[in-house]
């Protein structure tokens, strides 16, 4: 009798372990398209400025990532209009997630262009933060890396933003189960000491 409750509380303290760290083992991230954006400000201007930014088109999708695994995605898109002209501009820019919650970032910063008639000639972007380490309720640590400067003569240039899960913690309701498991071990083993008397 004993040695069947013995069994049955590893058994059940195993697969309750087992079931948080299952838990514990990725982050799901989801892209909110609709929140994502960017904005482009001139703050000065020789000739006609142009320069327009948006949210990369193929921006979207959802990334399960382990400890230590990353994702990048295309984030935005630069691009020339009409005219001839150099600019500077200020740039803020949010990569909005809707899971995991708090995931979201926004970042700020300096963009400076030489546009020909549709095309960059030569630009560079730099943030202010270009790396931040993002802290979810649960205590999960998320690196967040957007890529700064381009140089180009095209009409269009596209950069990134990265996504690295640092560290996972795990989900305190397998926990909160486990521990009710085995509070439950000992009335059980009265119970049936009370039913072989």
């Amino acid at each position: 009798m004993k040695t069947a409750a013995l069994a049955l509380a590893t058994v059940g303290s195993l697969a309750l372990g087992s079931l948080s760290t299952a838990e514990a083992s990725t982050v799901d991230f989801t892209i909110d398209t609709g929140a994502s954006s960017v904005s482009l400000t001139p703050t000065s201007c020789i000739g006609t400025c142009s320069l327009t930014a948006s949210v990369a088109s193929g921006l979207g999708g959802t990334y399960s990532l382990g400890e230590g695994d990353s994702a990048t995605v295309d984030f935005l898109t630069f691009a020339a209009g009409s005219g001839v002209g150099f600019g500077v501009y200020d740039i803020e820019a949010t990569l909005a997630f809707s899971g995991p919650l708090g995931a979201t970032a926004t970042v700020s910063g300096a963009v400076a262009a030489l546009n020909g008639i549709e095309t960059i000639l030569l630009g560079g972007l730099s943030w202010d933060d270009a790396t931040t380490v993002i802290t979810l309720a649960n205590g999960t640590e998320i690196l967040m890396e957007f890529e700064q400067g381009f140089v180009a003569l095209t009409d269009s240039v596209t950069t990134s933003a990265t996504f690295t899960v640092l560290s996972i913690v795990p989900l305190p309701g397998a926990s909160m189960m486990l521990g009710g498991g085995l509070v439950l071990l000992p009335l059980v083993a009265r119970r049936r000491r009370r039913k072989a008397a």
